[in-house]
């Protein structure tokens, strides 16, 4: 009963978040501002990306089973936080709305994290949801240890923040 009544209040206030059913996805085009930030010779560059962009990536990047399809993608943005909603089908089922709490602490780093995962307002308990949030933690650390040792952008990612209404990510050559 608590879910079907935040849902109701989710799908009402809905419109002020930034949503992949509220952004025309297929006409944002990162690729030149990661160029940039690739092929420029300065010693320090940042790249900036807007919820709209991070929505394109998340959408672009998370991978499901076949029989799972992403229905829609939610960010509430705040400094330092990014409260993401997926909406998944399970085959004809609909899964419910479920959130990841990634979180960036003020220190210069490129650490960000999932602090907490739920469905719809509800925390799933830490002795339930600590292996899977390990486990996705363990990924987006490996996932930036990978690209700076590889140097698959021809720089160290130095820092990431998290501001109110963009994401800026701060490279080193």
């Amino acid at each position: 009963m608590k879910y079907i009544k935040w849902e109701r209040e989710f799908i009402l206030q809905k419109n002020s978040l930034i949503c992949l059913d509220n952004v025309n996805y297929e006409a944002i085009d990162i690729g030149d501002k990661i160029k940039k930030f690739i092929i420029s010779d300065s010693k320090s560059e940042f790249v900036v990306f807007t919820q709209e962009e991070v929505l394109y990536i998340l959408k672009e990047n998370l991978k499901t089973p076949s029989n799972v399809t992403l229905n829609n993608i939610c960010i509430d943005s705040q400094l330092g936080i990014r409260k993401i909603y997926l909406k998944y089908n399970l085959g004809n089922l609909r899964i419910p709305w479920i959130y990841l709490d990634l979180v960036k602490d003020k220190r210069e780093t490129a650490e960000i994290y999932i602090k907490e995962i739920g469905i719809g307002s509800i925390n799933i308990p830490k002795f339930i949801s600590k292996n899977i949030i390990s486990n996705i933690n363990r990924g987006i650390s490996d996932a930036i240890i990978l690209a700076n040792e590889n140097q698959f952008l021809g720089r160290e990612i130095k820092n990431i923040e998290l501001l109110e209404d963009m994401v800026v990510i701060k490279g080193n050559l």
